[in-house]
């Protein structure tokens, strides 16, 4: 397992974020198929733990943000790093 800290962060002088909900998900064979990751909150973010295929290759993420008025964000990283 790999431990992922995660913040949130709007623009300079904007109001603070208010995350209602902060999911993870990492696929490993470039987003044919995903698998969700457990999304704790802690001090000041949050923080996954990002497990470690077995087999050589890149992983994937995509972060899935939604605040308490309902304006959301959906944020993808391709081959965001190297496995093995």
């Amino acid at each position: 397992m790999t431990r992922l800290p995660l913040r949130i962060e709007r623009n300079a002088g904007s109001a603070p974020v208010k995350a209602k909900s902060v999911g993870l998900e990492m696929s490993v064979d470039d987003g044919a198929n995903w698998r969700k990751i457990p999304v704790v909150r802690t001090g000041s973010g949050w923080s996954a733990s990002v497990p470690n295929p077995g087999e050589a290759g890149f992983g994937t993420l995509r972060a899935v943000v939604t605040d308490a008025e309902g304006i959301g964000l959906t944020q993808t990283i391709t081959r965001a790093y190297a496995i093995g």
